[in-house]
């Protein structure tokens, strides 16, 4: 177990504490999203339920819904839930001194054509490097910064390679490495 799986257990802990202990308030809730935000297994399906029963109509939710990659229903959304969902994107939820632990959510959408966003939030400020590779382990296109600010972050992959030129069909790994950290997902490149 390296250091960001330890950061990531002790904050998956402290979130299920805050569900466990403050049932029914905005803490159990914003815990409820990170949970789907910060894993991916079973249980993340379980937190998302857990959001959408109790909380159904409520941005976070909605929020925790795309990010899952679900095609969602805009028009159950009143005015002003639409206006706070909007500022939600915008914050991403959380000020950016709530991140303890790098955040990769899954690229959405996913598969894609062409457009797939990659986002991911920053505990800390500092270089971030992200490559993608095909299923070979060939790299197909890298994205480098040499400074990036603490908090969420998204980019945007049109499923080319450094040349420009569109890639086929297939499944893709996307590498995040930051000063700290490193995290990989799986996308799928559709045609």
């Amino acid at each position: 177990m390296n250091a960001s799986d330890g950061q990531q257990k002790k904050a998956r802990k402290l979130c299920k504490k805050v569900i466990d202990k403050y049932p029914n308030t905005d803490s159990e809730k914003y815990a409820l999203y990170k949970l789907t935000t910060m894993i991916e297994n079973e249980k993340t399906a379980k937190y998302l339920e857990t959001l959408k029963e109790q909380y159904p109509e409520d941005p976070l939710t909605f929020l925790a819904r795309e990010q899952s990659g679900e095609d969602i229903d805009w028009s159950r959304l009143s005015k002003k839930r639409k206006e706070e969902l909007a500022k939600g994107r915008e914050q991403r939820a959380f000020t950016a001194d709530t991140l303890d632990v790098l955040e990769f959510s899954q690229p959405s959408p996913n598969p894609f054509n062409p457009v797939t966003n990659i986002k991911f939030g920053l505990p800390s400020s500092g270089k971030v490097n992200i490559r993608i590779y095909n299923i070979l382990g060939n790299e197909v296109w890298s994205y480098s910064k040499e400074y990036m600010e603490t908090g969420y972050h998204s980019i945007r992959w049109h499923g080319v390679n450094e040349s420009g030129t569109k890639l086929s069909s297939g499944v893709y790994i996307i590498r995040l490495k930051t000063k700290t950290d490193i995290a990989t997902r799986k996308v799928m490149l559709i045609k």
